[in-house]
């Protein structure tokens, strides 16, 4: 059975998610509508090497599935060890699967970009098989574009010593839900989580995120901040799962939310299943407005009332990235906030 009938046959037993499904509870139904899943044709056959294993047998998203099902050909492309490597990935069809081999001691920074094509549903997977001490940051910040209904899946498996930075700003209109599978399979892994949500309208931006950390000496780090107006929803759904002979795993997330309109709204749900003792695990959510006395503040020293909103939502969004290293994602997410006014 090759993979996109396997794939296909995961799905049919699954099923589309039921009204309330847990991992679907803040997506909306009617968005299920648009989505048309065929069997794949059967003199149509691809194989990647067993030393990659997608998870087909046992996945429960469904986002992870169609990608799969519909790819004609999925692009596969190895960076060696210890090489230096920049570039951009962007879905050549409405469904696409790409797959990186990230060798030892590579240091790989991939800018994800979206299709520019209007389409009534799209759907892309990534999967990334990260090496000992190698080095990966994906991010996005692609020009306002609207999605009638797209599924992005990020799968990364990752060695010993391999450091994973995902940064995101977000500001598409539409329906979207993006979802993260990260495995911390070696001793010493790390992943770094960083999202800015600036919505208006009546998107629906939807993340789901699940790390699971399988050796001892992990470490997570998320933080997502949102600024919505209109009637945006976001939603964000992130679980982390300690192994139970994991021992000093950190993870720490933290979701802070500005709502400019009284229609906006925004849905978290942390998740921890730890099985171990030696670890330390915090989660935080706020949700608010801008504060009165900094605005006012910025008032009283001449500065017009609109202008001083936007100091204080330009700081609040910088935040998100000002504490990292220098990188080609943090420099451009950075200018792209800083030139946005």
């Amino acid at each position: 059975m090759n993979i996109q009938q396997k794939a296909y046959s995961r799905f049919e037993s699954i099923g589309l998610p039921k009204a309330r499904h847990d991992d679907w509870i803040f997506f909306p139904n009617s968005a299920f509508q648009k989505i048309n899943v065929i069997s794949p044709e059967e003199n149509f056959s691809e194989s990647i090497s067993k030393e990659f294993d997608l998870g087909i047998d046992t996945e429960k998203n469904i986002a992870a599935l169609i990608p799969l099902i519909h790819t004609r050909n999925t692009f596969l492309k190895t960076i060696d060890a210890n090489a230096q490597e920049t570039g951009v990935l962007k879905a050549r069809d409405d469904f696409s699967h790409t797959l990186f081999h990230i060798q030892k001691g590579a240091d790989v920074s991939l800018e994800i970009l979206d299709n520019k094509n209007e389409h009534a549903f799209t759907a892309e997977r990534l999967d990334f098989f990260v090496e000992e001490n190698a080095k990966l940051e994906l991010f996005f910040c692609n020009p306002l574009q609207n999605h009638s209904l797209q599924f992005r899946h990020v799968r990364i498996v990752a060695a010993a010593k391999a450091s994973i930075k995902i940064l995101g700003l977000q500001e598409n209109t539409g329906c979207y839900r993006q979802s993260f599978d990260l495995f911390l399979n070696g001793e010493d892994s790390t992943v770094d989580f960083r999202l800015l949500n600036q919505l208006k309208g009546e998107t629906e931006a939807h993340y789901h995120l699940t790390i699971h950390h399988n050796a001892p000496h992990t470490k997570n780090n998320q933080f997502v901040r949102q600024i919505l107006n209109g009637k945006s929803h976001v939603s964000y759904d992130g679980a982390v799962h300690v192994g139970k002979d994991c021992t000093e795993v950190n993870s720490a997330q933290l979701i802070n939310s500005i709502l400019l309109s009284e229609e906006a709204k925004v849905s978290v749900k942390p998740v921890l299943k730890i099985y171990h003792d030696d670890v330390e695990c915090t989660h935080g959510n706020t949700c608010g407005e801008l504060d009165a006395e900094s605005l006012y503040y910025l008032q009283s020293r001449g500065i017009d009332a609109k202008k001083a909103e936007e100091i204080l939502l330009l700081n609040f969004a910088s935040e998100v990235f000002s504490d990292l290293e220098s990188s080609i994602g943090r420099e451009r997410i950075l200018h792209i906030l800083a030139n946005k006014n």
